[in-house]
């Protein structure tokens, strides 16, 4: 059908685990796989999932824990998006071992270790084997209401716990617990007790609370959190520091330090810089975000008003790669010399490292999520780390270690065929100088264009462009009229020149030198 991979999103469904329907027994392992197969058949295709199916009948409780493990276990077999009810799920790096197992159990059929003495099912659990698709239908019946029974007493029996803020905490502990659980239930009270001991408001935002901050970035990394969760803990740090903030001094500053941030020239997305945004604020840093697709104008001129720390560069286009590596060469020669932060789904360590960095000199630190940005900008405003973090970040410093040869695999031996000719003898040159032609006439120029990029990829038509012309479909037709009415304007105001050059070459060995006009060596 023409559809680009990116633009396919495939929901692969779960059945609920606990209801006792022997037809759905398995079902959320087969999701898990199915999730992965599609991945690995088609890696650029994304994947949603609805989690809460898989709990349906379960206590509140007990459907808070299976569907954030169900959730942990979708995300590492690749899920790309989840429809969550974030208020209704719980941390996974919060649940207790033992639930935690309970739930992994329901989901996984794993039969019992042990069981009571008195237990009708003894031989039939005990003898079941791990995998459930080798589990007999009685075992996997057996199997699945025991786990249904042991999940629904625990939770039923047990009150649920509060979540780490037990008043035996101790203070410091129970207000980064705030931040991690990302619950305003209490915090303020608490920040008053912790004035009260005589705790500064500066000293209570660096300690405690970014103590939070830094173990919800830490489970975030760990794919122990989802993006959700991690703007509750920022909503949380927000409210926190909002209200310290009129406790403080004139001469003290909630403001860790500024960033600049923008979506690079050329590029529309913008998702994830937002999400940086949000994430940089509600730790106590002052951003100016201007927005897409920014020239580097824009941001030489931010800069000399903002005077930022570091300025932060966003691109999810293939394209947006090679912008940044333009962006940081202007910003070179502006003079602008302070830390550069870049991220997005075009970039990788190896291209910041090898493009981005020689472009600009100074640091350039790769970020691939908000959170490892937080903690680059921490590190960097941190006196105790910036020297650290600006050496292994500068193409020029020891951080980089740049690779000035390409290594080429060699070609495997192959015998040419007898028929080809290799004693050709080589066309003599009247000229070697550079060749430029005028092209009057554009249609010369239109038949070379690739009407599936054209239509298909650039301007979105789908399906097969040229089959759909030829039988009249009205959306074909009146797209291309509108590219016949380009092409007739362009006629009045474009100029197109041909450029080419012949050069002098020699092979040596798997390789072809190139000679410069009049050179002897290549």
């Amino acid at each position: 059908y023409g559809l680009a991979p990116d633009d396919i999103i495939f929901d692969p469904l779960v059945f609920p685990c606990a209801t006792g329907d022997e037809n759905y027994i398995g079902g959320a392992v087969e999701t898990m796989e199915g999730i992965r197969l599609i991945k690995q058949a088609i890696p650029d295709v994304r994947t949603i999932l609805g989690i809460s199916n898989v709990s349906f009948g379960l206590p509140a409780g007990a459907r808070e824990v299976v569907n954030s493990v169900f959730l942990y276990y979708c995300t590492k077999a690749g899920l790309d998006l989840a429809i969550v009810n974030t208020e209704k799920i719980e941390r996974f790096a919060s649940i207790p071992a033992h639930e935690r197992e309970l739930a992994e159990n329901l989901l996984f059929s794993h039969p019992p270790s042990s069981l009571p003495a008195d237990h009708s099912n003894t031989r039939l659990l005990l003898d079941a084997p791990a995998d459930w698709r080798q589990q007999s239908k009685e075992q996997r019946a057996s199997v699945n209401q025991f786990w249904i029974a042991a999940i629904t007493e625990h939770f039923r029996a047990a009150k649920r716990k509060e979540k780490d803020r037990d008043a035996d905490l101790p203070l410091d502990d129970r207000l980064a617990n705030y931040i991690l659980q990302g619950t305003r239930d209490g915090l303020i009270a608490d920040l008053e007790r912790k004035r009260a001991e005589g705790a500064a408001p500066l000293d209570i935002i660096n300690g405690p609370l970014m103590a939070g901050m830094a173990e919800v970035g830490r489970l975030f990394n760990a794919n122990e959190l989802i993006v959700a969760e991690v703007l509750q803990s920022a909503e949380a740090m927000k409210a926190a520091v909002s209200y310290l903030e009129q406790f403080m001094e004139k001469t003290d500053s909630a403001k860790r330090g500024k960033l600049v941030l923008a979506t690079v020239k050329g590029d529309v997305h913008d998702i994830g810089k937002n999400l940086v945004e949000i994430i940089f604020k509600n730790n106590g840093y002052e951003v100016v975000n201007l927005g897409i697709k920014v020239p580097p104008e824009e941001l030489i001129k931010a800069y000399q008003e903002h005077h930022p720390d570091a300025i932060g560069l966003s691109g999810l286009l293939v394209k947006s790669a090679q912008q940044m590596v333009t962006t940081a060469s202007d910003l070179k020669d502006a003079g602008i010399e302070i830390p550069l932060l870049v991220g997005g789904a075009a970039l990788s360590a190896k291209f910041t490292q090898t493009k981005i960095a020689p472009s600009y000199g100074k640091a350039v630190c790769y970020a691939k999520d908000a959170m490892t940005g937080l903690r680059l900008m921490n590190q960097l405003m941190d006196p105790a780390t910036r020297e650290t973090v600006l050496r292994e970040h500068t193409a020029s410093g020891n951080g980089f270690k740049m690779s000035t040869t390409i290594s080429v695999a060699p070609l495997p031996k192959v015998s040419r065929s007898p028929r080809i000719r290799v004693d050709l003898p080589i066309p003599p040159l009247s000229y070697l100088d550079r060749k430029v032609r005028l092209v009057p006439d554009l249609r010369e120029i239109w038949g070379y264009i690739n009407p599936y990029m054209l239509y298909g990829r650039h301007l979105g038509f789908r399906g097969d462009f040229e089959k759909h012309l030829a039988e009249r479909d009205p959306k074909a037709i009146e797209l291309s009229e509108s590219v016949e009415k380009v092409k007739q304007e362009a006629a009045s105001f474009m100029k197109i020149r041909a450029v080419w050059q012949f050069f002098e070459a020699e092979p040596e060995g798997e390789s072809l030198d190139l000679f410069a006009p009049g050179a002897k060596e290549p």
